[in-house]
């Protein structure tokens, strides 16, 4: 099965899916929103999922 980059175009969409305060803020600020946003963490959980299953089917066919 090839991967096609068209599922890229689907990462972006959770992170625009919530509301909220989206004023300048410090960098604590960001850093404490972006470690603590439900929508933000799934898609973290789900950039490590995929390098991980990457680096697994990599690894398994050499």
């Amino acid at each position: 099965m090839r991967f096609s980059p068209v599922v890229f175009t689907l990462i972006p969409v959770p992170a625009l899916a919530h509301s909220g305060n989206h004023t300048p803020n410090t960098v604590i600020q960001n850093l404490y929103h972006l470690v603590t946003a439900p929508d933000h963490l799934i898609l973290a959980a789900g950039a490590v999922a995929l390098v991980v299953a990457l680096i697994y089917l990599r690894k398994r066919r050499a």
